[in-house]
């Protein structure tokens, strides 16, 4: 069995249940020691550290109306890519269900 230790990045959407599911998924890792870094916006300062998580913060962005042509996880994309997060590059990847 591997010792080695993993750094999980969660960037989960900027929806109370979505980010409290994530939570829930993600604290068996920490238990196990591994580093987990939650990126969300500013407004969430404070409430993931209180689990032992990392939190990366970004702005909200409230630049305007939303682009119904961009794929809603772009955003994100851009802003890890921005943090350096994200590879040197990032490719735009639609799912269609």
């Amino acid at each position: 069995m591997s010792t080695s230790k993993l750094t999980i990045l969660v960037a989960p959407s900027n929806e109370a249940g979505h980010i409290n599911a994530c939570i829930y998924e993600a604290k068996p890792f920490k238990a196990r020691g591994h580093q987990v870094i939650f990126v969300v916006p500013e407004t969430w300062k404070g409430k993931l550290s209180s689990y032992g998580f990392i939190e990366h913060l970004h702005p909200i962005d409230n630049s305007g109306p939303v682009d119904p042509n961009v794929h809603p996880g772009e955003h994100y994309a851009k802003v890890l890519h921005q943090y350096k997060l994200l590879g040197g590059t990032y490719r735009r990847v639609l799912i269609t269900l």
